[in-house]
């Protein structure tokens, strides 16, 4: 969950900045997990001190553990469907990563309230969607390939 928000931010601030500073600016926050989301680091306090009092020998007290961390993640309002789908039972993440419940206002992957202004801003979902399909093809590899033969004939003419 940490490596995720952590990503997520640095994709959006690529496409909220204007420029290189304000680009800097969002991202002079991040620690390599948790997107620079306070309420992700209280969430991580929490999980850490459970685990931290729990004895490892003793499986009723892991159990527990287990149960009040899961009970902690099932309380995020914030937390994406593919974590929730893995609380519920789920044991991977879909291949098809592209679903359609994924667009729904408010409980898609934009989530609402603090996370999403964090992570989005004030832009809207048609907005978000438009720059990952830009950095989708603007990376694919049919595009990296015609870049790459494009700038070898220019040095080459």
């Amino acid at each position: 969950l940490g490596a995720y928000t952590e990503l997520i931010k640095l994709h959006s601030a690529h496409f909220q900045a204007v420029d290189r500073y304000s680009y800097f600016a969002q991202v002079a926050s991040l620690k390599l997990v948790g997107g620079g989301f306070e309420v992700f680091d209280r969430v991580a306090a929490v999980i850490d001190t459970i685990i931290d009092q729990v004895d490892p020998h003793d499986e009723a007290a892991v159990d527990r553990a287990v149960a009040a961390i899961k009970a902690v993640f099932a309380g995020l309002d914030w937390l994406p469907l593919p974590f929730r789908d893995i609380l519920d039972g789920k044991n991977h993440l879909p291949a098809n990563k592209l679903r359609l419940r994924l667009f729904k206002p408010e409980t898609g992957f934009m989530g609402r309230g603090s996370y999403r202004q964090h992570f989005f801003g004030d832009r809207s979902l048609a907005d978000v969607v438009w720059a990952f399909v830009q950095e989708e093809l603007k990376y694919s590899r049919p595009s990296l390939a015609l870049k790459h033969r494009l700038d070898y004939a220019a040095k080459h003419e």
